[in-house]
C-alpha cells in the first residue's frame, strides 16, 4: 500500500486487494531462523511476531539494535533432569574396516530409498573415531551403533530369539538416545538418528514405537524449516540438499507408518513449500527418490481421503470423484514405472532391480488400500443376501479387476525376488506387501468366486513358513490370518468345479489383453480371467485395466451430485444408475 497523492492524509490502496497476499506468511523460514541451536519459532508465535514487528519498526525510523538480537535459546532455567550416558567402551564394537563395511551394506541396502546420511561426512568421522573415540559426540556415536545395528542385521536375512541380527547395538542407542530438549540441540543428526529408530522399530515389531519417533522426527523437521525454500543466508546450498534430502525420507517414512497403523498423515502437502523432487528419468538415484515421494504423496492422500473421518465415509458422490481422481494419478504414476522402472521375473537369467520391485509393490499397495472399502461392503452385502445372486456394475467389476491385478503381480514380483534371493527379511515390507495381496485375492474370491485358481495360495505359505524358520516371528500371525481366512471361505463358496493352476492358460498377443473364455459368468470372468496378459508385463497394472476402471465412473449424475444421495450405493449395482463410459464389450 501506498500513501495517495492528495491532501486527506488517507493511505490508499493501488493494489487489487484480491491480488493481495498474506506478507507475515513466508515459504522461508522466519527471520528469527539464525541457527539451529536457537529457538525458532513459526509465523503464528506472537514470540516470533514480537520480534518482527520490533525488527520493522526499528529499520524505519532507524532505532535501536534489538536486545535479542541474538535469539535466546530454549530452555531459560536449565535442564533439571540427567543426560543418560552411553559407555562405548562397553560395546563389541566391530574392527574399523568391518565398521566401514557395515556402513557401505546400509547405505547400498537403503539409501535408494531412505537418504538417512551423507556417507561420505559419516565415513570421515567414523575413521576419526577409531582413531579416538572422544572426537565425537555421544549423539553421534548413538548414531553409529544404529549404522552397526542396521548393516549387521541386513547381513544376517535372519533374526535371533531377541529380534534381528544387530538387536544388541539396537537397544544400546535406545537406552542412550537423549530426552527431547536435548535432541533439539543437534537437530539435523537427531532427526537422521529418529529416522534410523523408527525403521529399526518397524524390523522389532514396534510399529506403534516407530510412529512415534517418525512423528518426533517430522516436529523437528517442521521447527528446523526442512520443509520451507532454501535460504541463502542461513545454510549453504550443499546443506539445503542435505535436509531436503533428509525431509522427503522422513515424509515417506511418517505416510508408511500412518498406514501401517491406521491413522491419517500429520501433514498436509499444502503445508509444504519444498517443491516434490522432480520425476526426470534421467536422475538415476534421483528418480528413484522422486517416485519414492509422489507414491508416498498419493498414499498420505489415500489416507485423508478413502480413510478419514469426514464424509468420504460414504460410498456416495465425493467418494466415486475420489476414488476416480486417485486412480487416475496411480495410473500416471504406473506408467512412468513401466517405462523407467520395469521389473522382468519370467527368467531366472534376468536381473532385477530390488529398488524397482520396491517401488512397483508400494504402488500396488496404495491402488488396493484404495479400493478395500468398496471390498468391504460387497463383503457386507454378500454376507447379508447369501443366496441372492449380486449383479455388480460395470464400475464395481472395473475396480474389482485393479484390485485383483495389482494383488497378483504383488505376489508374483515377491515369487520373483525369492527366486533371486531379494526378499527383505530385515524390514517387514515385503511381508505387509504379500498378506495383504494375499487377503485381498481370498476376500474378492468369497465376494465373487473364480472359476479357474489365478494364483497358488501354497507359495504365500511356502514363504511365510520360510520367514519363520528365519526367526520373523511376525510372520507365524499372517499365516495364522490367511489360513483362518481360507477356511471361512470355503464354508461361503458354493461348491464349484475349479480348473487346478497348472491346466494351460489362454496365450495373448504381445501387448493385447487375453479375450474371457466363454460360457463363463460374464461378472466372474470380467474380474478373474482378465488376468491372462503376458508375462512381459510382470509388475505393473495392464494400462487397460486402470483406464477401464476410470471410465467405469463417469457417472451422469456425478455433473449433478443432487441426483443421487450422498451415502447411495446405487451405482454399485447393475440393475441400479448407469454409466455413462461403460467397459469395454468383452463378448
Amino acid at each position: 500500500m501506498t500513501p495517495s497523492d492528495g491532501n486527506d492524509g488517507i493511505i490508499q490502496s493501488h493494489d487489487d486487494l484480491s491480488d493481495r497476499r498474506n506478507v507475515l506468511i513466508s515459504d522461508q523460514n522466519s527471520p528469527d531462523a539464525i541457527g539451529d541451536e536457537y529457538r525458532r519459532l513459526g509465523h503464528s508465535s506472537s514470540w516470533s511476531f514480537s520480534r518482527r514487528i520490533r525488527s520493522f519498526i526499528s529499520d524505519a525510523v532507524a532505532g535501536p539494535g534489538l536486545h535479542d538480537v541474538i535469539p535466546i535459546p530454549d530452555g531459560i532455567y536449565g535442564i533439571p533432569f540427567k543426560h543418560p550416558s552411553l559407555d562405548i567402551s562397553g560395546v563389541d564394537l566391530p574392527p574399523e574396516d568391518y565398521a566401514e563395511y557395515l556402513t557401505n551394506t546400509l547405505h547400498f541396502t537403503l539409501s535408494p530409498l531412505y537418504y538417512l546420511f551423507d556417507k561420505e561426512v559419516f565415513l570421515a568421522s567414523l575413521h576419526q573415531f577409531y582413531r579416538n573415540q572422544h572426537s565425537q559426540s555421544n549423539l553421534w556415536q548413538i548414531k553409529m551403533l544404529l549404522v552397526f545395528a542396521f548393516g549387521t542385521s541386513i547381513l544376517a536375512r535372519e533374526a535371533g530369539k531377541s529380534g534381528p541380527a544387530g538387536a544388541a547395538y539396537f537397544g544400546r542407542a535406545v537406552e542412550a538416545l537423549p530426552d527431547p530438549h536435548r535432541l533439539r540441540q543437534d537437530p539435523i543428526v537427531s532427526i537422521e538418528i529418529l529416522c534410523m529408530l523408527a525403521l529399526f522399530m518397524q524390523a522389532m515389531d514396534m510399529r506403534r514405537a516407530a510412529y512415534d519417533h517418525a512423528g518426533q522426527a517430522l516436529r523437528i523437521c517442521l521447527t528446523q524449516g526442512l520443509n520451507r525454500r532454501f535460504d541463502a543466508k542461513r545454510i549453504t546450498k550443499h546443506e539445503f540438499e542435505h535436509r531436503t534430502k533428509l525431509w522427503w525420507t522422513v515424509y515417506a517414512i511418517e505416510r508408511n507408518l500412518s498406514c501401517l497403523v491406521g491413522v491419517p498423515p500429520a501433514l498436509h502437502d499444502e503445508d509444504i513449500a519444498l517443491s516434490m523432487p522432480a520425476i526426470d528419468p534421467g536422475q538415476g538415484s534421483g528418480l528413484v527418490m522422486a517416485l519414492h515421494t509422489d507414491i508416498s504423496s498419493q498414499l498420505g492422500q489415500i489416507l485423508n481421503v478413502v480413510y478419514g473421518l469426514g464424509h468420504q465415509r460414504q460410498l456416495g458422490t465425493r467418494f466415486i470423484s475420489a476414488i476416480q481422481s486417485i486412480l487416475r494419478r496411480l495410473a500416471d504414476t504406473s506408467i512412468i514405472l513401466n517405462n523407467d522402472m520395469k521389473i522382468e521375473l519370467q527368467r531366472s537369467s534376468n536381473t532385477i532391480s530390488r529398488v524397482a520391485a520396491s517401488l512397483h509393490l508400494l504402488h500396488h499397495q496404495c491402488t488396493i488400500l484404495t479400493i478395500r472399502p468398496v471390498l468391504f461392503f460387497l463383503l457386507e452385502t454378500k454376507l447379508a443376501s447369501r443366496n441372492l445372486p449380486m449383479k455388480l456394475s460395470d464400475a464395481v467389476i472395473g475396480l474389482l479387476r485393479v484390485c485383483v491385478e495389482s494383488a497378483l503381480q504383488v505376489l508374483k514380483t515377491i515369487d520373483g525376488l525369492r527366486a533371486h534371493n531379494l526378499v527383505d527379511f530385515f524390514l517387514p515390507l515385503d511381508l505387509e506387501s504379500m498378506f495383504a495381496s494375499a487377503f485381498v485375492l481370498i476376500l474378492v474370491d468369497i465376494i465373487t468366486p473364480a472359476t479357474t485358481e489365478q494364483w497358488d495360495l501354497r507359495k504365500t505359505f511356502n514363504l511365510l513358513d520360510e520367514m519363520m524358520m528365519r526367526g520373523i516371528l511376525v510372520a507365524g500371525p499372517y499365516k495364522k490370518d490367511l489360513q483362518e481366512l481360507d477356511g471361512l471361505r470355503q464354508k461361503i463358496k458354493i461348491p464349484q468345479e475349479v480348473t487346478p493352476v497348472n491346466v494351460p492358460e489362454p496365450v495373448s498377443l504381445e501387448g493385447e489383453v487375453s479375450m474371457p473364455s466363454p460360457g463363463l459368468p460374464l461378472e466372474q470372468d470380467m474380474i478373474w480371467s482378465w488376468m491372462n496378459t503376458g508375462e512381459n508385463e510382470l509388475g505393473v497394472l495392464h494400462p487397460d485395466t486402470m483406464q477401464s476402471a476410470i471410465d467405469g465412473l463417469n457417472f451422469d449424475f456425478l455433473e449433478e451430485p443432487s441426483g443421487l444421495d450422498l451415502g447411495g450405493s446405487e451405482w454399485m449395482w447393475n440393475d441400479g444408475l448407469r454409466a455413462s463410459s461403460h467397459m469395454p464389450d468383452l463378448e
